[in-house]
């Protein structure tokens, strides 16, 4: 099965349901097929997003759920990682986030999990 990468849009779009993105999220998840690749980069912007005292808790459920999936890779913070993005960021941002681009094509691609 292939690999997706989730990025921050996409999860809180996934806990917020006034999100514009919402409703597409969710049809996204349901559908989903195959593993989930994200970084603790990603979950580092989606815990400040939700750092108020009102959403501190949506973060957390969201962590325990990822954290309890099989089918979900949390990369761990790496700086060849990190550079990699860096230097990919001239490639163009998209809409749901810069690391999406800079996946297709790290160093990352040759392993197993992250074929194009």
């Amino acid at each position: 099965m292939k690999a997706v990468f989730a990025d921050s849009f996409y999860y809180l779009a996934i806990v917020n349901a006034d999100d514009a993105a919402h409703e597409k999220a969710v049809r996204l998840s349901e559908g989903l097929r195959g593993s989930i690749v994200t970084t603790a980069w990603v979950l580092t912007e989606v815990a400040d997003a939700l750092a108020a005292p009102g959403q501190r808790s949506s973060f957390l459920a969201l962590l325990d759920t990822l954290r309890s999936d099989p089918e979900v890779t949390i990369l761990p913070p790496d700086e060849e990682l990190f550079e990699a993005g860096i230097d990919r960021t001239h490639v163009g941002r998209t809409r749901s986030g810069l690391l999406r681009t800079a996946f297709r094509s790290g160093p990352w691609s040759t392993w197993g999990w992250m074929k194009r």
